[in-house]
């Protein structure tokens, strides 16, 4: 017996079953009942907080039909060409036709650059309204799309609509919950309402009561905030919304360190940018008290100064297209070749029962001298590719 994905079972069929999204709901309903002429709608943000689904429930409630490309599977402009001529096509039944072109994130950048272009040009010329969506509306490749689009940000679920559609599925598959831990699985998608119920289905798979000891098949996927959401906070915001973020954030403080210093010349000049410098010495100078001193906490009074950069915010909200500092891009590079080392430095561990760390630090630089000798690590189960990452 196949099990059916709640997701699909509980996907809204109107704009009244739209979780957490009202605003949206209002906005596209007033963009299809009154389309701009040339010019097409784009809604963006992070997956799972409803875009598709507010466009196809709208459309549904207006008895428009939707008309659904994904741009990730059809990434070419003889693909989106296609696409809106057969749109044109004409049905006695169709009261109206909205064109919804998915995940624009995935037109093809390099074997197709006028994909973006030739996608601008159709919307404008466009005989039904065209809705565009993609995660982030300011990748380089999508810059010719912007002009023919009102752009609108779609902002995550909020947690308590989250819990309260949880509560609403719950009752309505037979299961007890407590509160307790519908709001952890709320908490824990970050505002991802798709992936909350996907949670739901496979952590009460089974049962008919709920409790937080069953979370722990999903292993806590906490979704914490992105670095792309901590920096504008650090840089545009106020002091409290920074801290909350750099805290609540999947970086540590020491890397949203590197992340600043790299980027702050993009978003300060002048006297702001001086004193934005001073701040992160300051917050430099108590980075390496910590580590001298071994005191913890100097890091928490360095994540207060980088929270207090946002203190010079200037008059301008222009785009920034924030890039990764160099030592992390460095790291980056060096990922598989870091996995090998540790890899191997876990078996090593294993049998000399003492920690991969202690192997990195005091073990491996006498076994690169026994190894020109003898196949030592060949007898310690090392495969090839690990072994050259460690000698």
């Amino acid at each position: 017996m196949v099990t059916a994905l709640w997701i699909d079972t509980y996907r809204p069929r109107s704009g009244a079953a739209i979780v957490g999204q009202g605003k949206l709901v209002e906005q596209v309903t007033s963009f299809l009942s009154q389309p701009a002429k040339g010019k097409g709608l784009w809604l963006h943000g992070p997956p799972g907080i409803g875009k598709t689904a507010v466009v196809e429930a709208v459309a549904a409630d207006l008895g428009l039909t939707l008309l659904h490309m994904n741009a990730s599977d059809e990434r070419n402009t003889a693909a989106i060409e296609t696409f809106f001529v057969t749109s044109t096509t004409k049905s006695l039944f169709d009261k109206g036709k909205v064109l919804l072109i998915d995940e624009v994130d995935g037109l093809s950048g390099r074997s197709d650059r006028g994909a973006a272009s030739a996608l601008a040009k159709l919307i404008k010329q466009s005989q039904h309204p065209a809705i565009v969506i993609a995660n982030d509306a300011y990748l380089q490749k999508l810059q010719p799309l912007r002009a023919a689009c009102k752009i609108v940000k779609v902002n995550r679920v909020p947690t308590p609509s989250i819990q309260k559609r949880l509560r609403e599925i719950c009752k309505q598959e037979g299961i007890t919950a407590d509160e307790t831990t519908l709001k952890n699985l709320a908490r824990f998608s970050n505002g991802d309402l798709r992936s909350a119920i996907t949670d739901l289905q496979l952590a009460a798979a089974g049962k008919t009561t709920l409790t937080d000891h069953d979370l722990e098949a999903l292993g806590f996927r906490e979704r914490q905030a992105q670095i792309y959401t901590v920096l504008p906070a650090i840089f545009r915001s106020h002091l409290s919304a920074a801290r909350k973020l750099i805290y609540d954030g999947d970086k540590d403080a020491d890397e949203v360190f590197l992340w600043v210093a790299h980027n702050v010349p993009a978003e300060f000049s002048g006297t702001q940018l001086a004193h934005a410098y001073t701040i992160l010495a300051k917050a430099d100078q108590l980075r390496s008290l910590v580590i001298r001193q071994q005191n913890y906490r100097f890091k928490a009074y360095m994540t207060d100064l980088l929270a207090g950069i946002s203190a010079f915010k200037g008059e301008s909200h222009h785009y920034v297209a924030y890039q990764p500092p160099n030592r992390i891009m460095q790291l980056g590079r060096t990922r598989m070749q870091r996995a090998l080392r540790d890899a191997a430095a876990a078996k090593i561990g294993a049998r000399l029962h003492c920690s991969k760390r202690r192997v990195l630090r005091d073990v491996l630089p006498y076994l690169r001298v026994i190894q020109q000798k003898q196949d030592i690590l060949g007898t310690l189960k090392i495969l090839p590719e690990e072994q050259e990452a460690i000698i």
